[in-house]
């Protein structure tokens, strides 16, 4: 555009001031590209020290930035859950709570047990009398010693009260997050999608704009603001593009994993199932 600027007003169809402001349009541009290739270098230089080589030993490839895979149509299923290691240590947790509530209650009841030796006695009134009195001594022990069995009962249901609670949090927690990653990735498809509308519309509307001010249609401010328009539709275009890809980071790091590596969690009933896919009109 400067070329056809400077071109015109050398044939006395443009005004200097159409080229100085080209010119500046330019500069402009240019002054960006230099802070956006230092950004470029000093990402590349933490990125290097990440992976543990020196800046100038990196290889990275050229290209465009990558193509998401597709989510499921079905929606996540709640099993990719049981992966996250918060999730499965609080189940855990919680399965452990309960065996011991179990063992607490079993003890509190009376464990009889029956010798061979009283079998072989040729008194029935003293086996029955042994007998007798080793049930009664069975049933009173676990009983009478101040409540200490039953408190421990207590103690134990409340343990796993408190685990439950711990389990439903960290559950909620998940869901949240993964809810959270799922909707901001499907609106943010639908944020490219204007945007990629826009930007063939700005594009529509600098070449009509361009042709109007060859022919003197128009002035030349106005093709100035539609090229500016769509320079910065196309600097939003790949800043959302980059947004979706840490919004899809994210729904990873909350699934602790990808989508299409879903291990069996190994647990039968997972506690609650993920809505599916987002509609049209709510996600």
């Amino acid at each position: 555009m400067l070329d056809l600027t400077t071109y015109s007003f050398k044939y006395g169809q443009a005004q200097a001031a159409d080229v100085l402001r080209q010119r500046q349009a330019v500069e402009s541009v240019r002054g960006q590209l230099e802070q956006a290739r230092a950004s470029e270098t000093v990402l590349e230089h933490a990125l290097a020290t990440l992976v543990g080589v020196a800046p100038d030993h990196l290889d990275i490839p050229e290209g465009d930035l990558i193509t998401l895979p597709a989510l499921p149509d079905t929606g996540v299923p709640a099993t990719a859950l049981m992966r996250r290691p918060d999730v499965r240590q609080q189940f855990y947790s919680l399965a452990a709570a309960d065996r011991r509530v179990a063992v607490a209650v079993a003890d509190r009841y009376p464990q009889l047990s029956l010798s061979a030796s009283l079998s072989a006695s040729n008194d029935s009134g003293d086996l029955l009398s042994n007998w007798i009195t080793q049930l009664a001594a069975n049933l009173t022990q676990p009983i009478f010693d101040a409540g200490s069995r039953a408190a421990e009962v207590d103690r134990s249901e409340a343990v796993v009260a408190e685990e439950i609670a711990d389990y439903q949090q960290s559950m909620l927690e998940a869901l949240q997050e993964t809810e959270d990653a799922l909707t901001n990735e499907y609106r943010q498809q639908r944020y490219l999608q204007r945007l990629d509308e826009q930007l063939r519309l700005s594009r529509e509307s600098v070449a009509n704009l361009r042709l109007r001010y060859l022919r003197g249609a128009t002035d030349y401010l106005d093709v100035l603001d539609a090229l500016l328009t769509r320079q910065n539709l196309q600097v939003d275009y790949l800043a959302a593009r980059r947004q979706l890809l840490d919004y899809r980071i994210n729904l990873y790091r909350a699934l602790a994993g990808d989508i299409d590596s879903l291990p069996d969690a190994g647990i039968d009933n997972p506690p609650v199932p993920m809505r599916a896919a987002p509609t049209e009109d709510r996600p």
